[in-house]
């Protein structure tokens, strides 16, 4: 062998030795994972490694071109082997962030991805008030609260209120405290869910509640509670004011005393300073107390537009303790926090919910002219006896009426029923009744009415259009038809107008079972055609057979009119509503249509439903935000 042979496999050990004893073993890193996510939202990433023989995987972490830290901290876990999955929660402010998954073999080998935080509101955005009722697995139950989201979406601040009809109730005075959670809306459909996170592991699934939302517009929304822990109805609404509002107010509540039966109350009072009188009637299970004077004593409103309330001098309601929350100068949420409050001699109520509208101008100048044709909606849903009222009334001079109504009362249905001959009384105040002819509307016959302002969307209060209308409650000895509900005035009843995108949802109860389900949705409207998909909760099994949050189920049918000059204004349809596969068949609906951007609908078959078809009026631009001239509470 020559010297230069020798040299030559010299040299191509010492490469081998290098490379096989402590040399740089090159690793390739790549990331799995969405290169767009929403604020504050967590998402999988993974990252596959070759030539790493032990399998080492990586270690994670991220920057930002923003102000809101990204770490290693949002990954969990910090490290992964080749394959992997990671969860990251994204930062939660809007920007640009790069994330970076390193090689343990070898940290000089990385990959990294660059990911676009964007908005989860679906370009909505403000400080809300929410409100439901319905049904959790201890009883019936309500919910008020107030949240603040920002333009990415995420939940900054909030406090709530909740009560069951066990006596269980947020902590008082302080109530819950909200310190997280996400709004994730599709900016087209206006409809996604608002996840909750508080301080209160009592409530919702381990303290987070998720809430399902439908927006009719970037002010307004239909929601219902979409976990496993209850499922409810109701409304959230921009907040423009957290001062607590002056002038005159009608009101109405309910909800259950301790005995199960279906409690109610509506009135007129105006405020004066912290304080205010009036007049309320009380429905308790079929046991009707009217026109009883009454005093309120407002605590004053905290930060967020909270506070405490008392009523003494009424027999039917003094010791109930209550909360409210303010929405704007001419609406107010409130619900009763109170364990056991004495309600009507020997009974105690402990679970309800109300609302109360301003009068406005018309104030003190009410009369029965002061109700034109309207559509009219009662419901009970709250009670083992279950029942709903949907129709329209038309008055007369002398203060007579005469109508058309749809009842469901315990599964036996009253379609298409006309009537002549009721009659109404109205004080000045704006507290009256409508007296239905026996028979016409199934047991219901006295309904107690109290006027808002003819401005004031009852149903949306910021909306500027379909205002004025009343508060109701059922005033009836009979315990199975005890409900609340709205009154509105009916001002176009062209089918042609009946057209265009609709949010829609309902509260739907089973007579057989006495459980609950709520649904949410968003569809079009062609040649009366309707078709729409949405949430539904049902976490009793009632349809599914089991716990289950539902979305994408779908709503098909098409409304068919009444005759011409008969009942116009009037709709049925075989709504065909997609659960899940073939369940639960067709469904029998009658709706009634104030105009065309609000109708109201009810379920004839042998289970009852009713609810609101609202048109949608979406806009990309965040909402309006509290207007800056609102008034401060004083400290």
């Amino acid at each position: 062998m020559n010297r230069k042979t020798l040299w030559s496999i010299c040299a191509a050990l010492i490469v081998l030795c290098v490379a096989g004893c402590g040399g740089r073993r090159k690793v390739t890193v790549t990331i799995t994972g969405p290169t767009s996510v929403g604020a504050g939202t967590a998402v999988t990433y993974s990252a596959t490694t070759t030539n790493d023989p032990k399998d080492k995987g990586v270690t994670w972490s991220c920057t930002t071109t923003g102000t809101t830290a990204c770490s290693s901290t949002n990954f969990n876990p910090t490290a992964t082997a080749s394959g992997a999955n990671t969860t990251f929660t994204a930062p939660a402010a809007v920007e640009t962030i790069t994330i970076t998954a390193t090689s343990v073999e070898n940290v000089k080998d990385s990959a990294s991805v660059t990911v676009t935080v964007v908005s989860n509101s679906g370009g909505i955005s403000g400080t809300f008030v929410y409100s439901a009722a319905g049904q959790d697995f201890n009883d019936n139950y309500a919910l008020v609260g107030v949240v603040t989201v920002n333009s990415s979406g995420i939940v900054t601040s909030g406090e709530q209120d909740y009560s069951d009809g066990d006596g269980v109730t947020s902590p008082q005075p302080a109530g819950d405290t909200i310190t997280g959670g996400t709004l994730t809306v599709d900016s087209t459909t206006g409809q996604g869910t608002l996840t909750i996170v508080t301080n209160d592991a009592a409530v919702g699934v381990g303290g987070t509640i998720t809430l399902g939302v439908q927006f009719v517009n970037n002010n307004h929304a239909q929601i219902i509670q979409f976990d496993a822990s209850a499922t409810s109805s109701g409304s959230l609404d921009l907040q423009t004011s957290t001062a607590l509002p002056t002038g005159s107010f009608a009101f109405s509540f309910a909800g259950l005393d301790t005995g199960f039966f279906s409690l109610v109350a509506g009135g007129v009072f105006t405020f004066d300073a912290l304080t205010s009188s009036g007049t309320i009637d009380v429905n308790d299970g079929g046991t009707a107390v009217i026109g009883t004077s009454f005093n309120e004593t407002f605590g004053s409103p905290d930060a967020s537009g909270r506070g405490s309330l008392t009523i003494s001098n009424a027999a039917a309601f003094t010791g109930v303790a209550f909360n409210y929350y303010v929405v704007g100068p001419e609406v107010i949420r409130f619900i009763d926090v109170d364990a056991f409050g004495q309600v009507i001699a020997g009974s105690s109520g402990d679970m309800g919910l109300g609302s109360a509208y301003g009068q406005g101008t018309a104030a003190g100048s009410f009369s029965a002219s002061s109700i034109g044709v309207s559509t009219i909606t009662l419901s009970g849903l709250q009670t083992s006896e279950s029942f709903a009222l949907v129709g329209q009334v038309t008055p007369a001079a002398g203060g007579v009426f005469s109508g058309v109504v749809d009842v469901n009362e315990d599964g036996t249905v009253l379609a298409g029923s006309a009537f002549a001959g009721g009659a109404i009384i109205m004080a000045t105040t704006g507290n009256g009744s409508l007296t239905i002819p026996a028979g016409g509307a199934e047991d219901a016959s006295i309904v107690g009415v109290y006027l808002i302002d003819p401005t004031l969307n009852v149903n949306d209060p910021n909306n500027l259009s379909g205002g004025g209308g009343a508060l109701l409650v059922d005033l009836d000895s009979n315990a199975n038809v005890i409900g609340n509900g709205v009154l509105v005035p009916q001002t176009d009843i062209l089918n042609a107008d009946f057209t265009g995108n609709y949010a829609f949802g309902g509260q739907i109860f089973d007579p057989s079972s006495f459980n609950e389900d709520d649904f949410i949705a968003q569809g079009s409207v062609t040649s009366l055609a309707l078709s729409g998909s949405g949430l539904f909760n049902d976490p009793f099994g009632e349809v599914t057979g089991s716990d289950s949050q539902v979305s994408g189920a779908t709503f098909t049918g098409t409304f068919a009119p009444d005759a011409v000059n008969v009942n116009a204004g009037r709709y049925t349809t075989t709504l065909i509503p997609t659960i899940v596969a073939g369940h639960p068949g067709a469904v029998s609906i009658a709706a009634y249509q104030a105009s065309g951007t609000q109708l109201f609908f009810i379920e004839e078959d042998t289970t009852l439903a009713v609810g609101q078809i609202q048109q949608q009026s979406l806009s990309a631009a965040a909402a309006v935000k509290k207007a800056a001239a609102q008034k401060k509470p004083k400290p």
